[in-house]
């Protein structure tokens, strides 16, 4: 999978032009909706940078036509699942598709769902319990 690409896109430095290369405008549109929801200021590209900029990357390969890598937000305990899938005309991954969940169920919780951040949670210091 295109994790340059991918990684690219997590670029915290200029988010708008990582989305004009990578992304299509149905999940930019996606983007600003979540961003609406998450952020109480303007929901700008400076804090989809700063989500990036402390999410924890994983991949999972699976020779899918659209792929999914999760961006792991450890402190806010949130999840964001993005699809990738490959453009026709010039093969490229492209960003398709994005959702976010709560991290405990990404973690696989069942209802009814935990509330609270994880790693507040937990009576161990701080740091070790982000990594849970």
């Amino acid at each position: 999978m295109g994790r340059s690409r991918i990684l690219q896109v997590a670029g915290v430095k200029n988010f708008l032009a990582a989305l004009r290369s990578a992304s299509t405008p149905d999940a930019n549109l996606k983007f600003a909706e979540l961003g609406e929801l998450l952020w109480a200021d303007d929901a700008g590209a400076d804090d989809w940078s700063v989500f990036f900029r402390h999410s924890l990357i994983n991949f999972v390969a699976g020779d899918y036509d659209v792929e999914t890598v999760a961006f792991q937000h450890p402190w806010a305990d949130i999840v964001l699942l993005t699809g990738w899938s490959r453009s026709p005309t010039d093969k490229r991954f492209r960003l398709v598709d994005l959702g976010m969940t709560m991290g405990s169920v990404a973690r696989g919780a069942k209802a009814p769902f935990p509330t609270g951040l994880a790693w507040m949670n937990e009576k161990r210091y701080a740091p070790e319990a982000v990594g849970c």
